[in-house]
């Protein structure tokens, strides 16, 4: 029992660590303004409409720092999803992986995300010539590759 407890425990699956480098002011802008193609672009579907039934509640929140934490919990949420959704192997730069998967969220939140749920292997380039062929292909890809062995 204690262990599901630390497992389910808020700091387990919202660490402040990986909060700390979230950014919200996108999505709070999105939702301030009302603009729903610019949060569609941030946020999943199903983390979008969270995220709007949370913010119609926040005129009974009172503290800032509560508000913060929803608006980051949310977008921690989608990068969640987004890694849930990648392949076991993730031959990607980090810098990539920030802007065309996790929609541009800062790379030391997706580093922080890659870290926790994912275990780094060195690329033998060799393996890649030997498969491929084309030692162009060779220059985009990283040093690294992160591969999914933690639960999510």
């Amino acid at each position: 029992m204690n262990k599901r407890k630390n497992v389910y425990s808020k700091d387990m699956l919202l660490p402040e660590e990986i909060l700390d480098l979230i950014s919200y002011k996108q999505t709070y802008q999105a939702l301030e303004s009302g603009d729903d193609d610019a949060l569609a672009q941030l946020l999943s579907s199903f983390v979008r409409i969270s995220m709007q039934g949370a913010y119609r509640r926040f005129e009974h929140i009172e503290q800032k720092r509560e508000k913060k934490f929803l608006l980051k919990a949310h977008v921690y949420l989608d990068a969640l999803i987004t890694l849930n959704r990648m392949a076991t192997q993730i031959q990607k730069s980090v810098e990539t992986l920030s802007q065309d998967f996790f929609k541009g969220l800062d790379i030391d939140a997706v580093r922080a995300i890659l870290e926790k749920f994912t275990e780094v292997q060195e690329i033998n380039r060799g393996e890649i010539r030997n498969k491929r062929g084309n030692q162009d292909q060779e220059l985009d890809l990283p040093d690294v590759k992160f591969v999914k062995t933690k639960d999510l």
